[in-house]
């Protein structure tokens, strides 16, 4: 295996502060504590822990679910999306997904803490000791540990064949091989910083992971790293503890840093430029009181970040520098229900759709023309990836 590292200094141009931010507390809003655990669903609908509730939100329309609707709900963790759209969680060791306006109990293995779904539909659960597949219905041990220096707190699936997990005592990012060994990545064998822990982990659509570390993003494609450091606001201030990090429908990360009560946080956009967003201090709070658990971004582009303070929504507004993006397209993309209208000044020769592990569903070559309708009819409700040329973009088909 090839290991490649970039060591990159990053300064931000332009730091915008006039996009808008919002803040949801039990002052405003139907939450009664703070927030973590956060997804969006494939019907947009933004979903979140507070405290010892569920609650979801679509468009204006918030809703609460409490210990009446579900035994579940008060230990809920691990909120995740399955391959069609269904949310599902774990709560004291039980599998359970909602569907059709109810919580059904799927599965239970004791002390169950992490679930993830990989491009099959399998689901893998973690606990203290073990990872698990739940292949047909039955639950099969893949990895096992007593010694507790492999213990898995969060995991990772690209595709079906790479199972990464977090390991709980290093903070540090370990592979589950197919013949139930595994490799946890450090210096000496890898293109990871000296002594990186991670607080936050992200898939784009090409399959890359991005990791969160105290001081850097890194991305690690399956063979080679790259290492984002450091990443600095013009106000001179360096980001720092990346701990939320997350992958818009245009496949742009989006991280936020959250250091102390002492410096402000930001928000950053990774990708062709790097865009820095500021929530003062003031609003932030202290982070002893205040931790940031995580982001999600939803279909329209809103970032939400779930803390201990509450739930913060931010809603960017055109830059400059979206605008020249955004007229430098040379795609113009039209979608309907059931078809793609594409227009470009530039010729079209190849169009692929795939799901999100990659897998090709649709595919029409030597097109050679400036226009193109592609029928998306056979496609299932959810979340698919559009290639135009060598261009990808995330769509929703509804």
């Amino acid at each position: 295996m090839k290991y490649l590292l970039f060591i990159i200094l990053l300064i931000v141009a332009n730091t915008v502060t006039y996009a808008k931010w919002d803040i949801y507390n039990n002052t405003n809003s139907i939450i009664e504590s703070g927030t973590h655990s956060i997804v969006v669903d494939l019907n947009n609908i933004v979903w979140f822990k507070s405290g010892i509730n569920l609650v979801a939100i679509d468009g204006d329309n918030w809703t609460k679910y409490d210990s009446t609707d579900s035994d579940y709900i008060k230990d809920a963790t691990d909120l995740t999306i399955d391959n069609f759209g269904n949310l599902w969680f774990v709560s004291a060791g039980t599998v359970v997904r909602y569907e059709d306006g109810k919580f059904i109990e799927v599965s239970s293995i004791k002390g169950i803490r992490s679930i993830e779904f990989d491009s099959d539909g399998n689901y893998w659960v973690a606990n203290k000791e073990s990872i698990f597949k739940n292949e047909n219905g039955k639950f099969l041990e893949k990895f096992r540990d007593t010694t507790g220096e492999l213990e898995p707190t969060k995991l990772i699936i690209n595709g079906k064949d790479n199972i990464y997990f977090k390991r709980f005592f290093y903070s540090d990012l370990c592979q589950l091989k197919a013949d139930s060994t595994v490799i946890c990545f450090n210096s000496q064998n890898s293109g990871v910083p000296n002594n990186y822990s991670f607080y936050s982990s992200a898939m784009d659509s090409n399959g890359n992971l991005w990791l969160g570390d105290n001081w850097n993003i890194i991305k690690f494609d399956g063979s080679n790293w790259t290492v984002l450091d450091t990443l600095k606001s013009n106000d001179n201030h360096i980001g720092r503890f990346y701990r939320a990090i997350g992958v818009d429908k245009n496949n742009t990360l989006w991280t936020f840093s959250n250091y102390s009560f002492t410096f402000n946080s930001y928000l950053f956009r990774i990708d062709k430029n790097i865009e820095c967003y500021v929530l003062d201090k003031d609003h932030l709070g202290d982070e002893i009181f205040n931790q940031v658990a995580n982001l999600a971004i939803d279909f329209n582009g809103n970032v939400w970040i779930a803390s201990t303070m509450g739930l913060f929504k931010f809603t960017p507004e055109l830059t400059n520098i979206e605008a020249e993006k955004t007229n430098d397209n040379i795609y113009n993309i039209s979608y309907g229900i059931d078809n793609i209208g594409i227009s470009s000044t530039d010729i079209i020769s190849k169009i692929e759709i795939f799901d999100l592990m990659g897998s090709s569903l649709l595919s029409v070559s030597n097109i050679d023309n400036f226009e193109y309708t592609v029928n998306t009819a056979s496609l299932m409700k959810g979340l698919y990836i559009l290639r135009i040329n060598n261009t990808s973009y995330k769509f929703l088909k509804r």
